[in-house]
């Protein structure tokens, strides 16, 4: 039987926390960057401070790289991993903003402590991440083996 890739993909996205993002300032230059995320089915969401560097980047270039692995001590012909390519944008509206935030304190009820400082919430945006294609890396087919994905 075939595996379906999509749905993997999104077994794999909700086993997992932390995912590095690249994105490119507006002189070109390259920056990733480690967040903690929340997904609904492959749409991801994270939250982070609006001055950051990566907030910068998405402002002028909504393009984005990403990649989620698995734990560095998976033996290697189990380890799976995504290699995406999205659109990051910051969430406005605002039940997709309750939506989102319900995500990440569920996933991430540690947020709670950050809800206490009003300062730090005050400079708090949440970024939607919408997939647009990428690669589900499966080595239990072979070594090396990837499934292409569209969105």
């Amino acid at each position: 039987m075939t595996k379906n890739y999509h749905q993997e993909a999104e077994r794999f996205i909700q086993s997992r926390k932390y995912l590095t993002m690249a994105t490119a300032a507006a002189d070109g230059q390259a920056f990733a960057h480690t967040v903690g995320y929340a997904s609904e089915a492959a749409v991801l969401y994270f939250a982070t401070d609006k001055n950051t560097q990566k907030i910068t980047n998405i402002s002028s270039n909504p393009k984005v790289g990403y990649t989620i692995d698995m734990d560095e001590d998976a033996p290697w012909l189990t380890l799976e991993g995504l290699q995406m390519v999205g659109k990051a944008e910051v969430v406005q509206d605002k039940a997709e903003m309750q939506k989102a935030h319900a995500l990440l304190l569920d996933k991430f009820p540690q947020l709670k402590e950050f809800e206490q400082n009003e300062e730090m919430m005050q400079n708090m945006v949440i970024v939607k991440i919408t997939p647009i294609k990428g690669r589900f890396l499966d080595n239990s087919v072979h070594f090396g083996y990837s499934a292409d994905l569209a969105y």
